[in-house]
């Protein structure tokens, strides 16, 4: 089984220079066959972090996955539906994904020919892909009895919430036009969360995280930002925390929040 996951993109832009919501196709086999939830795309970088579970399959013509991006018609973020305009697509070889391993590539969108001429104009930018190839069945489906489960190690990580973020500097660090997120780095591989709402010093995810486990790898990494946006724009760095999964129990949950450290701002973070 074949888990794909459309994390992000970023320097896309609108057909009509407008601000617009994004959305992703996963393509298999000349079948349309998963399409992301919608995403504001704030500077032109949308994030999804959606998970689709591809069946192998031997036929040449289901080797590869295309993921096409789309501008969303107005209103289309709220209704989760609705998508437009195809900007442009990347194809990612199956084949270049082997078990127990996975792939994080970044791959640049080649121009859609199927929407009309001002979507192919510009249809730029690139999209953030990860991949890996799990034995047997997968974790996020309910498994009958005396089923092989995957041979490979995984490490989950669900970013739960923040806390208290901006009381080392007295609060004055959140404002209505500001969100935080969080970014994850763990070996070679690196995700981000969806900004949380904006202005708030408690901000939640809730958004769970896929890594192949490595023990060699020294730590994992989450780093904790704020963008503000409006008149002078800024991307700051709030702090960060890290955690050593070797010290983790197999098959035991970790729950903890711990002390956001190195940004000036305080706060706590809630790791599961």
């Amino acid at each position: 089984m074949l888990v794909l996951s459309v994390v992000e993109a970023d320097g896309l832009a609108s057909p009509t220079g407008a601000p617009v919501a994004f959305a992703a196709s996963v393509t298999v086999a000349g079948r349309r066959a998963f399409d992301s939830h919608v995403a504001e795309g704030v500077d032109g970088r949308p994030i999804w972090n959606s998970v689709f579970l591809i069946p192998e399959s031997a036929s040449p013509t289901a080797r590869t996955a295309r993921v096409t991006i789309v501008a969303a018609r107005a209103g289309a973020a709220a209704a989760g539906r609705g998508h437009d305009e195809p900007l442009g697509h990347a194809d990612l070889p199956l084949d270049a994904v082997h078990e127990c391993s996975s792939i994080d590539v970044w791959l640049d969108l080649e121009a859609s020919t199927s929407g009309s001429s001002a979507a192919a104009a510009v249809g730029r930018g690139r999209v953030h892909l990860a991949a890996e190839l799990r034995a047997g069945l997968p974790r996020d489906v309910p498994v009958p009895p005396f089923a092989n489960r995957a041979s490979c190690d995984v490490l989950e990580v669900r970013v739960v919430a923040a806390a208290g973020l901006g009381d080392a500097a007295g609060g004055a660090a959140r404002s209505s036009s500001s969100s935080s997120f969080v970014v994850l780095s763990y070996a070679s591989e690196r995700r981000r969360t969806s900004p949380a709402v904006a202005g708030s010093s408690n901000p939640r995810w809730d958004e769970r995280f896929s890594f192949r486990f490595d023990a060699a790898a020294p730590a994992l990494v989450a780093e904790v930002w704020t963008r503000r946006t409006g008149v002078l724009s800024s991307l700051d760095f709030v702090g960060a925390v890290t955690l050593s999964p070797a010290s983790l129990v197999e098959s035991e949950v970790y729950e903890e929040w711990l002390p956001i450290g190195g940004g000036g701002e305080g706060g706590e973070l809630l790791l599961r």
